[in-house]
């Protein structure tokens, strides 16, 4: 995905990402009252006062410009925050698949669904910065701790 203060160097227009703009559409759409507070507290909080400078400002000439600096910052830091998401992410669903494949090799007949889930849960909580090794060894951690065999049930 092109950078977008590289795309506004090359031809001084401004391109907004399509995954940003992706991004923002889904926002308003399953946000939209999560953002009507976020614009409460933004405008208790000191952007009422700068949209009113603003409006006088924006008769100035060099208004344009600023606007366009303004749409590139904000594009920007929203490219940037996708991108480090859909980083980690794409860290969590890999160990989440490998997590599955380690859940899937124990049997139910000895450690409660229930268990396992809860485990499963507390572990994929913690995902950022383990290696796959480790991380199924916390998984097995994990479910030694919350496991409680029953008495009618017979260990080899």
């Amino acid at each position: 995905m092109p950078n977008i203060n590289d795309l506004m160097a090359e031809n001084n227009q401004v391109a907004i990402p399509r995954e940003v703009l992706m991004l923002l559409r889904w926002l308003a759409e399953h946000h939209a009252d999560e953002i009507k507070q976020l614009t409460k507290q933004a405008l208790q909080n000191g952007l009422y006062d700068l949209l009113l400078t603003q409006q006088y400002a924006a008769e100035q000439p060099s208004a344009i410009e600023e606007s366009y600096e303004d749409i590139a910052h904000c594009v920007h830091i929203m490219e940037t925050i996708l991108m480090e998401e859909l980083d980690e992410h794409a860290i969590y669903k890999k160990y989440e698949k490998n997590i599955q494949t380690t859940i899937d090799h124990i049997d139910a007949a000895l450690c409660d669904t229930q268990v396992v889930q809860s485990s499963m849960q507390k572990v994929s909580t913690n995902v950022a910065g383990h290696p796959n090794s480790s991380l199924r060894d916390a998984l097995f951690k994990e479910l030694l701790r919350q496991w409680r065999p029953r008495k009618s049930s017979l260990v080899n």
